[in-house]
């Protein structure tokens, strides 16, 4: 494994668990929003989909 991969791997699973605790901080506002975005976080980490930001990551 490269360090350019390896640096990419760790910024990644960085940047989902920050989204994960930004999701979680929203369910003190409300649950179902907070439930829908972890969903769509699951969704997105599971499919990887090749757009916006999170394919520079």
């Amino acid at each position: 494994m490269t360090t350019e991969i390896r640096s990419a791997t760790e910024r990644r699973i960085v940047f989902y668990q920050v989204l994960y605790a930004v999701t979680m901080l929203f369910s003190i506002i409300n649950t179902y929003i907070s439930i829908v975005l972890l969903i769509l976080l699951q969704l997105n980490s599971a499919i990887a989909p090749r757009i916006g930001r999170l394919d520079h990551i």
